[in-house]
């Protein structure tokens, strides 16, 4: 007697944790089936099969809420944190879990079969139309580039930085490994030591002399980076990292969904603040010559939006901002360009998307203008 699988998970490819991931099996014992419970750590469920004693199960919620317990907010900052020996990673445990489950089916004549499946989750989302088209970065990879691919490319990854403003690359490792980056624009490699699961590679923490620039520095322009285990130089990844100059501006840090972060420094339009009167009750219940307030006003809530806008960027750009839109979670970062950055100085905001304008100047360039809301202000109300 066993537990026959008819729609199984592989267990060497990682998972997308919002989207569906389903199984159906079956007892191939000839007993009647009653129920079957599936536990994924210390958390089971009991599901009952269909007439043809066939159960199906749907991973989805289960996934969703054990990758996603810190609800999509980042811990990871090199402010007081220490990396691993001679390299530049921290592992992000909040955004990969490798998940057991036990599958138990229990037979009408008292008898149970059991068996274990091991899976690799990332809290990340595919959409179908790029799974149709093979543009995912996991898959059955070795390692993979959490950033958004380059236009109509799976084999290329793009990103952007700015001088003196901090950011960092996370990577998928499925084992622990050495692996070369090599900035072919500059000529520079470093080899680092990648560990299973997420691995955030840290190009600059805001201080441009506490970054990677003696041992692998990042010019200004596009560098083009291939990054490949040792000795596996042909199942190498490329990333087009653009390196630009800092100006005044806002720079957002926002989720995407292939499981890691994006940086962009927007600049602003205008401050906008509204103000809500919340209303008064009459408090005047005496004679006119003993009035002294006639009114009691409740107070007010404010809220401040700030107006963002880039200009003039190319499809892959145009591609990495519109990553932004539909982001959980965006940070907006407070301190000054080459300074120091700490968890304190990022501060959750949210974008609206109700007023985003894609306008385009000319063939392939497209401006990007948008609103964000800033952090509560804090009003003295009754």
């Amino acid at each position: 007697m066993a537990i026959q699988f008819t729609s199984d998970l592989p267990s060497t490819q990682v998972l997308n944790a919002f989207n569906n991931n389903v199984v159906s099996f079956k007892s191939n014992s000839g007993t009647t089936s009653l129920d079957a419970t599936i536990t994924v750590g210390s958390v089971p469920v009991t599901i009952t099969p269909d007439s043809d004693g066939l159960f199906t199960y749907n991973f989805i919620e289960i996934f969703k809420t054990i990758i996603n317990s810190n609800h999509f907010k980042d811990g990871i900052y090199t402010d007081g944190a220490v990396p691993h020996p001679g390299d530049y990673l921290f592992t992000d445990v909040n955004v990969y879990k490798d998940l057991t489950v036990q599958y138990t089916i229990t037979l009408e004549d008292g008898n149970t079969e059991t068996t274990s499946r091991s899976y690799r989750v990332l809290r990340s989302v595919v959409q179908l139309e790029d799974y149709r088209r093979n543009l995912t970065n996991v898959g059955n990879s070795s390692i993979a580039l959490l950033s958004p691919f380059t236009q109509n490319s799976s084999k290329t990854n793009y990103a952007t930085m700015f001088d003196g403003y901090p950011f960092d690359l996370a990577i998928y490792s499925n084992n622990f490994q050495n692996v070369v980056f090599k900035n072919k624009t500059t000529g520079y490699e470093i080899i680092v030591a990648l560990r299973r699961g997420v691995n955030r590679f840290f190009l600059s923490n805001g201080i441009s002399n506490v970054t990677l620039d003696d041992d692998f520095p990042i010019t200004l322009g596009v560098n083009e980076i291939e990054v490949y285990p040792m000795g596996s130089a042909s199942t190498k990844s490329t990333l087009f990292l653009n390196k630009k100059e800092s100006c005044s501006g806002h720079l957002l840090k926002w989720y995407n969904d292939f499981g890691g972060w994006c940086y962009f420094l927007f600049n602003e339009n205008m401050l906008n603040k509204k103000v809500k009167d919340l209303g008064e009750f009459t408090s005047d219940f005496k004679n006119m010559k003993d009035t002294k307030d006639d009114f009691t006003s409740l107070g007010y809530s404010n809220e401040k939006m700030t107006q963002l806008f880039a200009e003039h960027l190319d499809s892959n750009e145009k591609k990495y901002i519109n990553t932004l839109f539909g982001s959980p979670k965006v940070y907006l970062y407070l301190n000054e360009p080459f300074q120091k950055a700490g968890d304190k100085d990022f501060v959750p905001v949210k974008v609206d998307t109700s007023k985003v304008e894609d306008n385009f100047r000319y063939f392939k360039y497209a401006d990007f203008f948008f609103e964000i809301y800033r952090p509560i202000i804090n009003t003295m109300t009754m």
